[in-house]
């Protein structure tokens, strides 16, 4: 098997990490929505700065991390998203199928099957999905094409 290059597996982290970004940013608007300070006050006998010592600064200190996260998040998916719908449908279908939903190869395959009756084999789909990775590296300019 051949080595994919850079591009290409800089490519298929980001679209494998976004299951994981939508669940991120889900639990940080929850995290975001319910805080509140704490009612008890913070003491420390530490001589050395470690932050703000009452409990609304260090919310205020963490609430700006998550929102923060938060926006960074919801930034990524929003690129993902808005790329991968630029792409033609079985492309689109591949990539929704393989890295947005996480499926494996062999399911993906059956589906395509299903919908376009081409996918003779599995060296089609291959070529097909490392297409389609080529085709988003372009449009996020990974690759020049």
């Amino acid at each position: 098997m051949a080595t994919k290059p850079p591009w290409y597996i800089s490519i298929v982290k980001r679209l494998s990490n976004y299951q994981y970004l939508t669940n991120r940013a889900k639990v940080l608007r929850l995290e975001i929505e319910f805080a509140g300070p704490k009612t008890t006050a913070a003491y420390s006998l530490a001589p050395a700065y470690s932050g703000p010592g009452d409990s609304v600064g260090q919310l205020a200190e963490q609430m700006v991390d998550k929102e923060t996260e938060l926006r960074q998040a919801e930034q990524e998916i929003r690129l993902i998203d808005t790329v991968v719908g630029l792409l033609d449908e079985r492309d689109r279908m591949i990539i929704d199928l393989k890295y947005l939903q996480g499926n494996k190869d062999a399911y993906v395959i059956l589906q395509l099957r299903k919908k376009y009756g081409g996918v003779r084999s599995r060296d089609t789909y291959y070529r097909w999905k490392d297409d389609a990775v080529a085709e988003l590296a372009k449009m996020l300019g990974k690759l020049k094409g």
